[in-house]
């Protein structure tokens, strides 16, 4: 889906440098599309999908350190269109 969830749960971003994908936090704000969600059976979904799609900022973080950030179009959940991408 986005550019740090893809990875495996342990990521070597160097050497030296390990990151354990537990401890990774995620922020998101912008716009955002539902998925599927039937209203007249709600046990059967009990939960909303909603996926970045529109214009919006993405941040992964680990601490205070910011792993990755994304600021631009999102379609459907993903890196659409014009973009910003900081990989650290």
């Amino acid at each position: 889906m986005f550019g740090i969830f893809g990875k495996k749960k342990t990521v070597s971003k160097s050497a030296e440098e390990h990151i354990d994908m537990d401890s990774v936090k995620v922020w998101y704000e912008g716009e955002v599309i539902s998925g599927d969600y039937d209203l007249n059976n709600p046990s059967e979904y009990p939960f909303h999908n909603l996926f970045p799609h529109g214009k919006g900022k993405l941040t992964y973080k680990d601490g205070d350190q910011i792993l990755e950030q994304y600021e631009g179009d999102f379609e459907g959940g993903q890196y659409h269109g014009t973009g910003t991408l900081i990989d650290r």
